[in-house]
């Protein structure tokens, strides 16, 4: 199958990659769990410390899979803008799914007195906008702060529409190798906010004072997935390894945690070499019939579960703080099973969300996008 080509409505192409996808979005979540679930643990985020990592292996694996779907089209047969509108058919339901039960979780907190209406209002507004806050002091999307690399993505996804029909590989290499620089260095130095969320040397994004951090990692990691595609396309060389191999791998990147000196050197090496070389090989590296519906399961509660991650968190811990506070009168007994009991949570809402929201939602609006074109155009699909 060609970039040229489309895949068909519910046929996965990279199996072994949605497995990957979704196994990144499991342990994101977990490091993001309430934070009473890792409070006696080494480390200030507890387990899978360098999990922060995962969003610059989605931002590879959105540049490769879009590549594929998209990037012999655009420019040609396909318009920025319909482009734009396909992927906000992929992106906007379950973001807006996240956002209406994080101003849920809001309006409580205006009800109880606990902030006013007016510091929730911007939130709010640009939160269903899809923008960032410019109120916010320190958050780029307070309600739900993982937004930020979604946010991101979408500016990656109109820059590389816009440069596509004159984006040679030549082109794109050398930008590649120009955005690795700037990476490498700024993670380096600690320059554009890298280094300031918890000593994480790469975990940069989510405030105002890291935006270019954030901007850097989408750069270099999506153009590098779409050099990837384009790579794996003009050559015979198709390594393969077990996916539950990759799979081990991914898991430790994203679960070791270095001591200092060490840090900033393994999450350059991560990002720039080691989740870029996963994407190649796990292209053509598909599991086996039994492992198959598995791997493709995980792919799809994938996004569900990082979009919906943060906002099912906030009640979570508003219950169990509730309870405790009830029960002992102070937050210093809460049990780690609510947790993990949290983090369960939000696998099944994830599910339960795919299931009788995301894909109904996406099919009507995929069915109102393609409504009018002429007969025999193939469908664009919201990948």
């Amino acid at each position: 199958m060609t970039a040229a080509q489309e895949t068909a409505p519910g046929r996965r192409e990279f199996i072994a990659l949605d497995g990957l996808r979704g196994v990144a979005a499991i342990m994101i979540a977990i490091r993001h769990a309430p934070p009473f679930l890792w409070q006696n643990l080494t480390g200030p985020a507890g387990l899978f410390w360098e999990s922060y990592l995962a969003v610059d292996f989605f931002f590879v694996l959105s540049g490769f899979v879009l590549a594929h779907a998209y990037g012999a089209r655009l420019g040609h047969t396909m318009t920025v803008r319909r482009f734009f509108m396909v992927r906000m058919v992929r992106l906007y339901p379950l973001y807006f799914l996240a956002c209406t039960t994080a101003i849920v979780f809001a309006a409580g907190r205006v009800a109880a007195g606990k902030t006013g209406l007016a510091a929730v209002a911007p939130d709010v507004v640009s939160a269903l906008l899809f923008l960032p806050n410019p109120a916010s002091p320190t958050m780029l999307f307070p309600l739900n702060s993982p937004a930020w690399s979604l946010f991101d993505e979408i500016v990656a996804n109109l820059v590389f529409a816009v440069a596509a029909r004159h984006l040679t590989t030549r082109r794109l290499a050398a930008f590649v190798a120009v955005a690795a620089v700037a990476l490498g260095v700024s993670s380096a130095c600690g320059w554009f906010g890298f280094g300031t969320a918890l000593g994480a040397t790469m975990d940069g994004g989510t405030l105002w004072h890291s935006v270019g951090a954030g901007l850097l990692r989408v750069a270099f990691s999506f153009s590098a997935g779409v050099l990837i595609y384009r790579l794996r396309a003009t050559t015979a060389w198709h390594p393969r390894l077990p996916p539950a191999v990759l799979m081990g791998a991914l898991i430790l990147v994203l679960g070791f945690g270095p001591t200092g000196r060490f840090q900033t050197g393994f999450d350059i090496a991560a990002a720039m070499v080691l989740f870029p070389a996963m994407i190649f090989i796990g292209a053509d590296s598909n599991p086996g019939r039994r492992a198959e519906r598995a791997f493709a399961w995980m792919g799809a509660i994938s996004y569900p579960v990082y979009a919906l991650q943060m906002p099912i968190y906030a009640w979570c811990i508003y219950v169990s703080y509730s309870i405790a506070l009830r029960r002992t009168g102070s937050y210093d007994h809460i049990s780690r099973l609510w947790g993990m009991a949290s983090v369960v949570l939000v696998v099944a809402v994830a599910i339960a969300a795919n299931r009788w929201f995301d894909q109904p939602v996406r099919r009507w609006l995929t069915g109102l996008l393609n409504r009018g074109r002429r007969a025999g155009r193939t469908a664009d699909v919201a990948i």
